[in-house]
Protein backbone atom coordinates (compact mmCIF):
# COMPACT_ATOMS: atom_id res chain seq x y z
CA UNK A 1 0.00 0.00 0.00
CA UNK A 2 1.29 3.45 -0.92
CA UNK A 3 0.86 6.41 1.47
CA UNK A 4 -1.24 9.07 -0.33
CA UNK A 5 -0.90 12.75 0.44
CA UNK A 6 -4.09 14.85 0.69
CA UNK A 7 -4.49 18.51 -0.30
CA UNK A 8 -7.06 20.96 0.98
CA UNK A 9 -10.04 21.80 -1.25
CA UNK A 10 -8.52 25.17 -2.14
CA UNK A 11 -5.10 23.69 -2.98
CA UNK A 12 -6.78 20.88 -4.96
CA UNK A 13 -8.72 23.39 -7.06
CA UNK A 14 -5.58 25.43 -7.74
CA UNK A 15 -3.67 22.32 -8.82
CA UNK A 16 -6.51 21.16 -11.08
CA UNK A 17 -6.83 24.60 -12.69
CA UNK A 18 -3.08 24.82 -13.19
CA UNK A 19 -2.99 21.61 -15.21
CA UNK A 20 -6.43 21.76 -16.87
CA UNK A 21 -6.56 25.50 -17.73
CA UNK A 22 -2.96 26.64 -17.31
CA UNK A 23 -4.14 29.22 -14.78
CA UNK A 24 -5.35 29.36 -11.17
CA UNK A 25 -9.02 30.09 -11.88
CA UNK A 26 -11.90 28.07 -13.29
CA UNK A 27 -13.28 28.81 -16.72
CA UNK A 28 -16.91 29.79 -16.99
CA UNK A 29 -19.26 26.81 -17.13
CA UNK A 30 -16.81 24.36 -15.52
CA UNK A 31 -17.83 24.83 -11.88
CA UNK A 32 -20.06 21.77 -11.61
CA UNK A 33 -17.75 19.33 -13.41
CA UNK A 34 -14.76 20.64 -11.45
CA UNK A 35 -16.60 19.94 -8.19
CA UNK A 36 -17.19 16.36 -9.40
CA UNK A 37 -13.50 15.97 -10.24
CA UNK A 38 -12.37 17.33 -6.88
CA UNK A 39 -14.79 15.06 -5.06
CA UNK A 40 -13.52 12.03 -6.98
CA UNK A 41 -9.81 12.81 -6.54
CA UNK A 42 -10.19 13.43 -2.80
CA UNK A 43 -7.20 15.76 -2.69
CA UNK A 44 -4.64 13.35 -4.16
CA UNK A 45 -1.99 15.47 -5.97
CA UNK A 46 -0.99 12.74 -8.43
CA UNK A 47 -4.61 12.16 -9.45
CA UNK A 48 -5.23 15.89 -9.88
CA UNK A 49 -2.05 16.41 -11.93
CA UNK A 50 -2.62 13.49 -14.30
CA UNK A 51 -6.36 14.03 -14.72
CA UNK A 52 -5.96 17.80 -15.08
CA UNK A 53 -3.33 17.30 -17.79
CA UNK A 54 -5.61 14.83 -19.55
CA UNK A 55 -8.45 17.41 -19.49
CA UNK A 56 -6.28 20.27 -20.73
CA UNK A 57 -7.86 22.20 -23.59
CA UNK A 58 -10.88 19.85 -23.65
CA UNK A 59 -14.51 20.93 -23.95
CA UNK A 60 -17.18 20.46 -21.30
CA UNK A 61 -18.63 17.29 -22.87
CA UNK A 62 -15.19 15.63 -22.67
CA UNK A 63 -15.00 16.43 -18.95
CA UNK A 64 -18.46 14.96 -18.40
CA UNK A 65 -17.48 11.80 -20.32
CA UNK A 66 -14.35 11.37 -18.20
CA UNK A 67 -16.36 11.68 -14.99
CA UNK A 68 -18.78 8.98 -16.15
CA UNK A 69 -15.93 6.63 -17.04
CA UNK A 70 -14.17 7.17 -13.72
CA UNK A 71 -17.32 6.46 -11.72
CA UNK A 72 -17.56 3.05 -13.41
CA UNK A 73 -14.24 1.98 -11.85
CA UNK A 74 -13.45 0.56 -8.43
CA UNK A 75 -13.73 2.72 -5.32
CA UNK A 76 -11.16 3.53 -2.64
CA UNK A 77 -8.24 5.98 -2.42
CA UNK A 78 -5.67 3.92 -4.33
CA UNK A 79 -8.27 2.68 -6.84
CA UNK A 80 -9.24 6.30 -7.52
CA UNK A 81 -5.69 7.16 -8.55
CA UNK A 82 -5.26 3.92 -10.52
CA UNK A 83 -8.48 4.56 -12.44
CA UNK A 84 -7.24 8.01 -13.44
CA UNK A 85 -3.82 6.71 -14.45
CA UNK A 86 -5.36 3.93 -16.52
CA UNK A 87 -7.73 6.33 -18.27
CA UNK A 88 -4.90 8.74 -19.04
CA UNK A 89 -2.82 5.89 -20.51
CA UNK A 90 -5.68 4.55 -22.61
CA UNK A 91 -6.49 8.02 -23.93
CA UNK A 92 -3.02 8.38 -25.47
CA UNK A 93 -3.82 8.78 -29.15
CA UNK A 94 -0.58 7.34 -30.51
CA UNK A 95 0.28 3.64 -30.32
CA UNK A 96 3.92 4.73 -30.28
CA UNK A 97 3.35 6.75 -27.09
CA UNK A 98 1.67 3.79 -25.39
CA UNK A 99 4.57 1.50 -26.30
CA UNK A 100 7.10 4.11 -25.20
CA UNK A 101 5.32 4.48 -21.86
CA UNK A 102 5.43 0.72 -21.24
CA UNK A 103 9.11 0.48 -22.25
CA UNK A 104 10.11 3.29 -19.88
CA UNK A 105 7.98 1.93 -17.02
CA UNK A 106 9.49 -1.55 -17.40
CA UNK A 107 13.14 -0.74 -18.02
CA UNK A 108 14.24 2.90 -18.06
CA UNK A 109 13.00 4.65 -14.92
CA UNK A 110 15.98 6.33 -13.27
CA UNK A 111 18.21 5.92 -16.32
CA UNK A 112 19.76 8.57 -18.56
CA UNK A 113 17.35 9.96 -21.17
CA UNK A 114 19.97 9.99 -23.92
CA UNK A 115 20.85 6.33 -23.37
CA UNK A 116 17.17 5.33 -23.36
CA UNK A 117 16.49 7.28 -26.56
CA UNK A 118 19.33 5.54 -28.42
CA UNK A 119 18.08 2.07 -27.45
CA UNK A 120 14.39 2.83 -28.03
CA UNK A 121 14.94 4.47 -31.41
CA UNK A 122 16.76 1.30 -32.48
CA UNK A 123 13.49 -0.49 -31.61
CA UNK A 124 11.55 1.86 -33.93
CA UNK A 125 10.07 3.83 -31.00
CA UNK A 126 9.75 7.57 -31.63
CA UNK A 127 11.11 9.25 -28.52
CA UNK A 128 11.45 12.83 -29.79
CA UNK A 129 7.71 13.57 -29.61
CA UNK A 130 6.75 10.63 -27.38
CA UNK A 131 8.66 11.78 -24.30
CA UNK A 132 7.22 15.27 -24.64
CA UNK A 133 3.68 13.87 -24.91
CA UNK A 134 4.14 11.76 -21.79
CA UNK A 135 5.56 14.65 -19.77
CA UNK A 136 2.64 16.84 -20.91
CA UNK A 137 0.28 14.20 -19.45
CA UNK A 138 2.31 14.07 -16.19
CA UNK A 139 2.94 10.37 -16.84
CA UNK A 140 6.68 11.05 -17.03
CA UNK A 141 9.09 13.68 -15.77
CA UNK A 142 12.72 14.50 -16.43
CA UNK A 143 14.72 14.47 -13.23
CA UNK A 144 18.20 15.54 -12.27
CA UNK A 145 21.02 14.72 -14.68
CA UNK A 146 18.42 14.28 -17.45
CA UNK A 147 17.10 11.01 -16.03
CA UNK A 148 13.65 9.57 -16.82
CA UNK A 149 11.48 9.52 -13.71
CA UNK A 150 8.00 8.23 -12.82
CA UNK A 151 5.87 8.14 -9.71
CA UNK A 152 5.84 4.60 -8.31
CA UNK A 153 2.09 4.24 -8.95
CA UNK A 154 2.52 5.33 -12.57
CA UNK A 155 5.39 2.88 -13.09
CA UNK A 156 3.33 0.09 -11.53
CA UNK A 157 0.45 0.88 -13.88
CA UNK A 158 2.78 0.80 -16.91
CA UNK A 159 4.20 -2.55 -15.92
CA UNK A 160 0.70 -3.90 -15.34
CA UNK A 161 -0.26 -2.76 -18.85
CA UNK A 162 2.61 -4.88 -20.21
CA UNK A 163 1.49 -7.87 -18.13
CA UNK A 164 -2.14 -7.56 -19.28
CA UNK A 165 -1.14 -8.23 -22.88
CA UNK A 166 -1.39 -11.96 -22.14
CA UNK A 167 -1.59 -14.36 -19.22
CA UNK A 168 1.19 -16.29 -20.95
CA UNK A 169 4.50 -14.40 -20.47
CA UNK A 170 5.82 -15.88 -23.72
CA UNK A 171 3.15 -13.98 -25.67
CA UNK A 172 3.93 -10.55 -24.15
CA UNK A 173 5.93 -7.91 -25.97
CA UNK A 174 7.87 -6.97 -22.81
CA UNK A 175 9.22 -9.11 -19.98
CA UNK A 176 10.42 -7.04 -17.02
CA UNK A 177 10.43 -9.72 -14.30
CA UNK A 178 13.59 -11.81 -14.18
CA UNK A 179 11.78 -15.07 -13.41
CA UNK A 180 9.38 -14.56 -16.35
CA UNK A 181 12.31 -14.06 -18.72
CA UNK A 182 14.08 -17.17 -17.42
CA UNK A 183 10.95 -19.33 -17.74
CA UNK A 184 10.28 -18.14 -21.30
CA UNK A 185 13.89 -18.80 -22.30
CA UNK A 186 13.75 -22.27 -20.76
CA UNK A 187 10.54 -23.13 -22.63
CA UNK A 188 11.93 -21.84 -25.91
CA UNK A 189 15.09 -23.88 -25.44
CA UNK A 190 12.98 -27.00 -24.87
CA UNK A 191 10.94 -26.23 -27.98
CA UNK A 192 14.10 -25.77 -30.05
CA UNK A 193 15.40 -29.14 -28.78
CA UNK A 194 12.09 -30.79 -29.66
CA UNK A 195 12.10 -29.20 -33.11
CA UNK A 196 15.68 -30.32 -33.68
CA UNK A 197 14.80 -33.86 -32.54
CA UNK A 198 11.80 -33.92 -34.88
CA UNK A 199 13.90 -32.79 -37.85
CA UNK A 200 16.58 -35.34 -36.98
CA UNK A 201 14.00 -38.14 -36.86
CA UNK A 202 12.56 -36.97 -40.16
CA UNK A 203 16.02 -36.94 -41.74
CA UNK A 204 16.61 -40.52 -40.57
CA UNK A 205 13.17 -41.51 -41.88
CA UNK A 206 13.80 -39.92 -45.29
CA UNK A 207 17.25 -41.47 -45.52
CA UNK A 208 15.78 -44.91 -44.79
CA UNK A 209 13.02 -44.40 -47.39
CA UNK A 210 15.53 -43.27 -49.99
CA UNK A 211 17.79 -46.26 -49.35
CA UNK A 212 14.81 -48.61 -49.47
CA UNK A 213 13.75 -47.10 -52.81
CA UNK A 214 17.26 -47.43 -54.27
CA UNK A 215 17.43 -51.07 -53.13
CA UNK A 216 14.03 -51.78 -54.69
CA UNK A 217 15.09 -50.22 -58.02
CA UNK A 218 18.31 -52.26 -58.12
Amino acid sequence: MYPLEHLSDEASLELLCHHAFNCEELKDGYNEVSEEILKYCEGHPLALKVLGSNLYNRDLSYWEGCIKELKKGAEGPVSCVNNILKMSFESLESKNDKELFKYIACFYVGLDRGYAEIVLQACDINTSTGIENLTDRCLLRIGRNDCLMMHSLIQEMGRSAADFESENPGERSLLWRTHDSIEVLKKRQVLEILKLSAFTCMDHYLSWKQMHLVTWII
